[in-house]
C-alpha cells in the first residue's frame, strides 16, 4: 500500500494531516462505521469504497474548508458520493456552513452534468470540525423563523453528518470501543497542540491498534502523528520520538507473544507460577480473571479497551472485572 509523503514541515498541518490520514482506506472506512447511522451503514458495501482525486469546494472557501472525496456502493445497486470536509476555521462558521453545504452540493452536481452523467449522484458530506469556538448549530428550519405551513416546503434540505472534535470529551473518545484507530487521530488533532496533556496521556497520542492494520501502515501513522504533533505544538522533538519509540518497542514486544505468553510472564514475576498452573488446571478462565485482575492494579491508567486488546478477551470481560474490583 503507498502513502501519502510526510513532510518534515508541515505548510498547513491540519489539512496535511488530515489528507495523509483520511486517505487511508481502513480509516476512511472505520470513519464511516463511526460516524453513519447503523440501518444506512448496512446498505453501503464498504469493500467498494474508493478515493477520488475530485475536489468540490469553490475558490472562496478553500481557505476554510478541505475536501476528501470517495465513491461507494450501495449493497442494492448504485453510487453515493461521500465527501468529508474538514472545517478548520478557529470560529464558529454558525448557520454559515448552510450556504458552504448548498455550494457544495451543487458543485457536485455541476460536475455529474459536466460528465454527462443519467442521473445525479447521491452525495453525503461529512463534516469535521475542530475549531477552537463551540460549534453552534441550529437546524436549517429554525434559521428561516416562523413559515406558514404551506411554505416549509421551499426551505431547502442541506443535510450532513457532523464529526465535532471540539465538543468531544475524553469519556467520549474512551468510549470508542471498536475504533481505536480513529480514536487516536481524533485526540491527536484534539489536544495535539496541548504540551501538558500530552505528556500527561503520551502513550493514548501514537497508540495505533486495530486488528486489521498492518504493521507498516502502524509505523506509518506514528511516524505522520508524531511529526503533525511536532508541527501544532512546542513540545522538543526527542520528547516526541521518545514517545514514538516508546511505542514501537511495546509493538515489537507484542508482536512476539501471544496474549497468554505476555499474562504468564508477568505471573512470574509476580511469584505467581504455582498460581498460574492450578488455574490452567482447574480452569483457564479464572486463572486469567486473577491474572488480569493484578495487571489493572498495576496499571491503573490503562484504558480497558487496551487491556482487552492485550489479554485477546471481550471488552466486556475486562469492564465486568472492573467492576468487580470496585465492588
Amino acid at each position: 500500500m503507498e502513502f501519502l509523503p510526510i513532510p518534515a514541515i508541515f505548510k498547513r498541518p491540519d489539512d496535511d494531516y488530515f489528507r495523509a490520514a483520511f486517505s487511508i482506506p481502513i480509516v476512511a472506512r472505520r470513519t464511516l462505521e463511526f460516524v453513519v447511522p447503523k440501518k444506512m451503514l448496512r446498505q453501503l458495501d464498504l469493500k467498494t469504497l474508493t478515493q477520488c482525486q475530485d475536489t468540490f469546494v469553490d475558490k472562496r472557501f478553500r481557505r476554510s474548508i478541505t475536501d476528501l472525496v470517495f465513491t461507494c456502493a450501495f449493497k442494492n445497486g448504485g453510487l453515493a458520493r461521500i465527501c468529508f470536509l474538514l472545517e478548520h476555521k478557529s470560529r464558529n462558521p454558525g448557520r454559515g456552513i448552510f450556504p458552504q453545504i448548498g455550494r457544495y452540493l451543487v458543485n457536485n452536481q455541476e460536475d455529474d452534468l459536466k460528465k454527462k452523467q443519467d442521473k445525479f449522484t447521491l452525495t453525503i458530506p461529512i463534516i469535521f470540525y475542530h475549531g477552537s469556538e463551540k460549534l453552534t448549530i441550529s437546524t436549517i428550519q429554525n434559521e428561516y423563523g416562523e413559515v406558514p405551513a404551506g411554505f416549509v416546503k421551499y426551505i431547502p434540505n442541506l443535510p450532513f453528518l457532523l464529526i465535532d472534535l471540539q465538543k468531544m470529551s475524553r469519556e467520549t473518545m474512551v468510549a470508542m470501543k471498536r475504533n481505536l484507530l480513529l480514536r487516536t487521530i481524533f485526540l491527536s488533532m484534539k489536544k495535539g497542540f496541548d504540551n501538558d496533556y500530552f505528556r500527561k496521556h503520551r502513550e493514548l497520542f501514537l497508540t495505533f491498534v486495530d486488528k486489521e492494520v498492518s504493521s507498516e501502515l502502524i509505523d506509518y501513522l506514528i511516524e505522520l502523528t508524531s511529526n503533525y504533533i511536532y508541527n501544532i505544538s512546542s513540545l522538543k522533538i526527542d520528547e516526541i520520538m521518545e514517545t514514538a519509540e516508546l511505542v514501537k518497542k511495546t509493538k515489537r514486544e507484542r508482536r512476539k507473544k501471544t496474549s497468554i505468553q505476555v499474562l504468564t510472564e508477568y505471573l512470574e514475576k509476580k511469584g505467581m507460577e504455582k498460581g498460574m498452573e492450578e488455574g490452567m488446571e482447574k480452569g483457564m478462565e479464572k486463572g486469567m480473571e486473577e491474572g488480569i485482575m493484578r495487571f489493572m492494579r498495576k496499571n491503573p491508567k490503562m484504558l480497558p479497551e487496551e487491556i482487552a486488546f492485550n489479554f485477546d478477551v471481550p471488552i466486556e470481560k475486562i469492564l465486568d472485572l472492573k467492576k468487580a474490583m470496585e465492588n
